[in-house]
């Protein structure tokens, strides 16, 4: 295990990284608590989610997450993460109705996040599934008090991110930081195993390479 003062142990045998709990505090920790409440915005809603309550989970419980959980959560990567690791990712696009009955609807028709998921997220809030897809009526004053987790995509969508850490939500940018932090620390060594797996097998199919060169890290859940 490498601790550091980024507020994070990287565990070397199997790629994970440790934090919260009675992990020591530094970077991380500084940057998740720099942010009680959480601003959603695109060109239909704006959102200010109250955090605060994240803060106690933060100490009660330490997390120990792989590369592969952490890449299932980016929205950018959704399809390619499917391709690679044959599962769902945990990313879950919103379309939020314009007029004046707001309807928030989670899912793209064909896969959505649990009831159960929804309902911890969206707390008082009565969920429908609705040609596939998880919706709820919404009110911009309540929504400070939701627990969900949700990221923007590089167009400014916003998406539904399955929290692998409920009760405690992590601010995109903190999801970010465990990504950048624990690819970092893949050591030269692994880096050149990595590069005989995939010199091993020129003939293979392209996705059966990449599932060979990055399954150490993608495929713990």
């Amino acid at each position: 295990m490498l601790h550091s003062s980024h507020g994070v142990a990287y565990i070397n045998d199997t790629y994970k990284i440790n934090f919260a709990g009675d992990v020591s505090q530094g970077t991380f920790s500084d940057l998740f608590f720099s942010f009680p409440v959480i601003h959603h915005v695109n060109e239909h809603i704006e959102i200010l989610q109250d955090n605060r309550s994240s803060f106690n989970d933060f100490w009660k419980t330490k997390y120990s997450v792989s590369p592969g959980t952490l890449l299932s959560m980016i929205p950018e990567l959704s399809d390619y993460y499917e391709l690679v690791t044959g599962t769902q990712s945990r990313t879950h696009p919103i379309k939020i109705s314009s007029d004046w009955d707001r309807v928030l609807a989670i899912g793209d028709g064909i896969k959505q996040p649990s009831k159960v998921s929804i309902e911890q997220s969206f707390p008082g809030y009565e969920i429908k599934n609705i040609h596939g897809k998880a919706t709820l009526h919404i009110q911009n004053e309540s929504l400070r008090n939701i627990r969900a987790t949700l990221f923007s995509d590089a167009y400014g969508n916003l998406w539904y991110i399955d929290n692998p850490f409920f009760p405690l939500v992590l601010p995109e940018i903190s999801v970010h930081f465990l990504l950048l932090n624990v690819f970092s620390n893949l050591t030269t060594v692994q880096g050149q195993i990595v590069a005989k797996r995939y010199q091993r097998f020129p003939f293979l199919p392209i996705k059966v390479k990449i599932q060979s060169i990055l399954s150490p890290w993608i495929t713990f859940h």
